[in-house]
């Protein structure tokens, strides 16, 4: 992977301009500047800052190819959230999974498919998988 900061700009950029509808405001608004001022970081005119790649992280709700620039090789960042269950029963919460599950062979199985788009399908099958285990844990007065 290229870190140089013309690398991560153009990168991150690609995201925040064209992948997300508004998310360049979002970013200002997360640093406490204007839009213009994002944009400069977008397109490279500033170099790449750890806040502006927190604020792309937190406004983009973690996409794949924002967040890689904050992750040491073999890591992986992890949205901190309590995960809550959806559903009556775990087996309701259980049938909830097979959705996202299918998504998620779809876009693997697909040659074509862009490692982001995998990686988003694999975090909402972690997601429903780890709110069956939060039902879990509810039954048995564990949490």
């Amino acid at each position: 992977m290229d870190l140089s900061y013309e690398s991560i700009s153009q990168e991150v950029g690609t995201v925040l301009k064209y992948q997300f509808r508004g998310i360049i405001n979002k970013v200002a608004e997360i640093m406490g500047l204007s839009p213009n001022t994002v944009y400069d970081y977008a397109d490279g005119r500033i170099k790449p800052s750890t806040a502006y790649l927190h604020a792309a992280v937190i406004a983009t709700d973690g996409h794949p190819d924002v967040k890689k620039f904050l992750e040491p090789e073999g890591w992986t960042l992890v949205k901190k959230a309590s995960v809550s269950p959806d559903k009556k029963t775990l087996a309701e919460e259980c049938l909830d999974d097979l959705p996202c599950l299918a998504d998620y062979h779809r876009i693997l199985s697909d040659p074509t498919a862009r490692r982001s788009d995998v990686v988003l399908a694999k975090e909402k099958v972690m997601r429903e998988i780890n709110e069956n285990f939060a039902f879990w844990l509810l039954k048995r007065g564990e949490r």
